[in-house]
């Protein structure tokens, strides 16, 4: 197994692999770094601003249950 030079720590732990690249040492991937994913998906945003304050509310009465 062949290490490269990483673009990041400088280190000889950088895989090029045939799926992805990466770094042993530091974790530096490009592929994940050039797509911009977002923390919450799209799928699991609240759009209806009375189910948002439905769950807002909901958690204030949990956490006075508590």
């Amino acid at each position: 197994m062949k290490f490269n030079q990483c673009p990041r720590c400088g280190e000889h732990t950088y895989e090029k692999l045939k799926t992805h690249n990466h770094c042993v040492g530091c974790n530096y991937s490009p592929d994940e770094e050039l797509e911009a994913k977002p923390l919450i998906p799209s799928w699991a945003k609240i759009k209806d601003p009375e189910t948002k304050n439905l769950v807002s509310d909901l958690s204030i009465a949990f956490s006075k249950t508590a």
